[in-house]
């Protein structure tokens, strides 16, 4: 008897990342899939897909380079995600997804801010925007009534 091929093709891989923010909203769902087909002519065929996303500082970013040496962490803006009123309006809300070796605390309030959200203050210190204005309005409030004394 004459020995037959197995019609049985290897297991699929599906790996998906899910972000989510401080509300416990999903920010997103990406993922990896690598599987293999039996085309026609009875070969395999093998697809590995992996999705990628800009994040706000300008890079693409998959959930693959976790793994990479060095990894590459992503955290969330939360300027980005919930824009502040400037004027009569506000800016449109985004994803905030931001590489962490981008990103800079406040030192005041302690949020994760994107290098468009953070300012670098008099003090050598990184704060966020609305921290920023009130540091600012702060030194000069300290400057129009006390003095220094070298002395």
């Amino acid at each position: 008897m004459a020995r037959q091929p197995l019609n049985i093709t290897p297991p699929n891989t599906v790996s998906r990342t899910v972000l989510y923010d401080a509300d416990g909203s999903v920010i997103l769902q990406i993922g990896y899939d690598d599987f293999m087909i039996r085309n026609a002519r009875n070969e395999l065929e093998v697809h590995k897909i992996s999705s990628y996303i800009r994040l706000v500082d300008g890079t693409q970013w998959s959930p693959m380079q976790m793994l990479a040496k060095p990894p590459v962490y992503v955290g969330v803006c939360a300027q980005c995600r919930r824009p502040p009123f400037i004027g009569l309006g506000r800016e449109r809300p985004s994803h905030g997804i931001v590489a962490l070796n981008r990103a800079k605390p406040c030192v005041s309030c302690g949020i994760l801010c994107c290098p468009r959200h953070v300012s670098k203050c008099g003090d050598g210190q990184f704060r966020c925007k609305p921290c920023s204005k009130k540091h600012r309005l702060k030194a000069i409030l300290y400057s129009l009534f006390f003095t220094y004394d070298e002395g």
